[in-house]
């Protein structure tokens, strides 16, 4: 273990994520009682970019106090990931920055496609997986995503059937349509368009007979509810509660 006050030496890791200005101030305090950081050193790499303790890092900086710094040498790839998830808990962002410094090619494509059609990544993830939410979720966050071979080609045309839903039902609609762009309205679109045997086709002539029924909700199964009633109108063919909402895990 070392120790230095030329801050300089540490460099900031691509995987780093932004300063919590809350957490310096935090730290700072703590500092000011006693300097603990002999006891818990800053971790970095054999280049001195920075593994674990970049908020310990400015805070003794803005202190002007001794930095104790430990090089790890060759870390695990994982090893910054398990490290920051046990102290804060990261946001999915966080988690697709992480994965893409790795050069994971899924989440490289992820995040290509989000940047490119202006998507959210709840929104990508529905548009691009099979699998529940939920369970997606957890495959994300372990850096487990596999897409099938066509799924980014398949996630564009439910874009495209998406916006034309929305825009039938704004050239029909009487008054306010700011809820169509909301994220809960577009994620249960896209989910219901996703239930086998749906057909878009269908639904379109159903909210023709039935567009009274669209109205602003508060939730995502609160808008399935109302797509459900909306296709089952006089369909000898209804979709049935048990394939529209997803299991709970």
């Amino acid at each position: 273990m070392e120790k230095t006050k030329n801050y300089e030496l540490f460099l900031k890791h691509d995987s780093n994520r932004e300063l919590v200005e809350n957490n310096v101030t935090k730290i700072m305090k703590s500092m000011e009682t006693r300097n603990l950081l002999e006891f818990r050193p800053i971790l970095v790499n054999e280049k001195m970019q920075i593994i674990d303790g970049q908020h310990r890092l400015e805070a003794a900086k803005r202190l002007g106090i001794e930095v104790y710094y430990q090089i790890m040498k060759k870390p695990p790839a994982e090893t910054m990931l398990l490290l920051n998830t046990n102290q804060k808990r990261w946001t999915t962002n966080d988690y697709l920055n992480y994965f893409c410094e790795e050069s994971n090619g899924q989440y490289m494509d992820l995040k290509k496609f989000m940047e490119e059609e202006g998507l959210t990544l709840p929104l990508a993830l529905r548009l691009l997986s099979n699998r529940s939410s939920s369970r997606t979720l957890v495959h994300f966050k372990q850096g487990n995503l596999n897409f099938e071979e066509n799924a980014f080609t398949n996630a564009k045309i439910l874009l495209g059937d998406c916006e034309e839903i929305k825009y039938f039902i704004k050239s029909k609609m009487l008054g306010r349509t700011e809820f169509l762009e909301s994220q809960k309205f577009k994620i249960a679109i896209i989910h219901f368009l996703k239930i086998p045997g749906v057909s878009k086709e269908l639904f379109l002539q159903k909210l023709d007979k039935r567009l009274e029924l669209i109205r602003p909700c508060v939730s995502i199964d609160a808008f399935l509810d109302i797509f459900v009633s909306i296709y089952n109108y006089r369909n000898p063919n209804p979709v049935y509660q048990d394939e529209v909402y997803e299991e709970k895990e």
